[in-house]
């Protein structure tokens, strides 16, 4: 057992780092949107909740399979000579797992993001700090409670869905 927890921790790991790199720079645009873009963008965040976790797997299947939209798509730009063997491997794993838990970090995200003091980072900069230094030691420190939300929100689902590693 401790051999399946080990591997089941690690890819919900990989999954939940792989979508805070995603949801992090999404967050942070939608939220320097204008309101008028910002509400359709989180809608269409929101609309894969409105549909069965199942069937958005069944669709992963369909384009990761041996003849599926991306090899065929790789194939016709003439990148790959022969399809790729993506399902049923870990990767295929990680790629349905984010797929279906990247909104569950961008939510918190961009409420944590949206929240923030936007004057604290121009008095940043106008002290001279660069983007770098902006994000280290005052974005991530001021958002870092929807980080660790996100996270949460990730991590634990990502341990325990079993459907998702079964069909991919």
């Amino acid at each position: 057992y401790l051999y399946i927890f080990l591997r089941s921790f690690s890819l919900a790991a990989v999954c939940t780092f792989g979508c805070l790199l995603l949801a992090y720079p999404f967050s942070y645009c939608l939220a320097r949107l204008s309101h008028r873009f910002r509400g359709v963008l989180v809608l269409l965040v929101m609309i894969p909740f409105w549909t069965s976790s199942l069937i958005r797997s069944y669709a992963i299947v369909t384009i990761l399979k041996m003849h599926g939209l991306l090899n065929t798509f790789l194939l016709s730009l003439g990148l790959i000579d022969k399809p790729l063997q993506l399902l049923y491997t870990n990767t295929a794993t990680v790629i349905g797992l984010i797929y279906t838990l990247l909104p569950l970090m961008i939510l918190p995200l961009y409420a944590s993001i949206e929240k923030l003091d936007w004057r604290l980072v121009e008095a940043a900069r106008d002290l001279g700090a660069n983007k770098y230094r902006v994000f280290f030691y005052i974005l991530l420190p001021l958002t870092l409670p929807g980080v660790l939300a996100g996270c949460v929100l990730v991590l634990l689902p990502a341990m325990t869905l079993f459907y998702i590693p079964d069909l991919l």
